[in-house]
């Protein structure tokens, strides 16, 4: 649990001291739930879309590798799948964040991601759905976003009112602005403007979709951890992504 009336402090490493917890004040709190995705197409058309109060768009696939409690259950999914309380009927989360490793360096919060473009295989070797598009629509595709047979992949049925860019509602530049005042320094924390067109993109393209398919109602942002402890350790980790929540948290209560 936030407390949303004391900002955080991120000149410590300290995690507990870093965002107070409890209290409330008159700004209220915000109660952090956690869960794990696969990193298969199928489960993130699954399940990203339940989140966001939607109809399942793909087959989920249970991973395990995953944490056994946040992980999800075998033969089920969200919500059923998970320890979490979801929002009531009609209602919808207020923040979604979704985190994913990536390059070592700093934490990067992306500000933008991508309809087509997946050409690599996920964690089941299978590929991201195959997109119906004519031969003047492909020779507008970079190679490097063809899969090998020349054919582009990622988001089509379903998903055709959606721009082939779709950008979240947070003002990254500001984010990474509040993150530094607040303690991180310059090599810490940076802004993307290119999530990767693997798993990461994928996940993020399809919260802002559904986000938006369901009104715009809950802000939503993918953010980049490096490595474990290269660069940031695990803890400083968690530090910036829970000041990540409290400054979302604030903007969603402006709206």
């Amino acid at each position: 649990m936030l407390d949303l009336s004391t900002a955080p402090d991120l000149t410590s490493n300290a995690v507990e001291a870093a965002i107070p917890e409890g209290g409330g004040g008159d700004d209220g709190r915000a109660r952090i739930q956690t869960l794990q995705i696969p990193v298969h197409y199928g489960s993130v058309l699954d399940v990203v879309p339940r989140i966001h109060g939607g109809i399942s768009r793909g087959k989920v696939w249970n991973d395990e590798r995953l944490d056994p409690e946040f992980g999800g259950k075998v033969g089920e999914t969200y919500p059923e799948a998970y320890p979490i309380e979801t929002p009531g009927e009609g209602d919808a989360w207020d923040v979604v964040i979704h985190v994913g490793v990536g390059r070592q360096g700093s934490l990067r919060c992306e500000t933008q991601a991508h309809k087509l473009g997946y050409s690599k295989p996920d964690a089941n070797d299978q590929l991201a759905p195959l997109l119906n598009l004519s031969p003047s629509e492909i020779a507008r595709i970079p190679e490097k976003y063809l899969d090998k047979n020349g054919q582009a992949r990622g988001f089509g049925t379903g998903y055709e009112e959606f721009g082939e860019i779709e950008s979240t509602r947070i003002g990254v530049s500001s984010l990474i602005q509040f993150l530094k005042q607040s303690g991180m320094q310059g090599e810490e924390v940076d802004q993307s403007f290119d999530p990767g067109r693997y798993l990461c993109d994928f996940v993020f393209y399809c919260s802002l979709c559904e986000a938006k398919r369901n009104g715009n109602k809950t802000l939503v942002l993918f953010v980049h951890v490096p490595p474990k402890d290269e660069n940031l350790s695990v803890e400083r980790c968690t530090q910036a992504i829970r000041a990540v929540a409290w400054y979302m948290a604030r903007e969603k209560l402006k709206c």
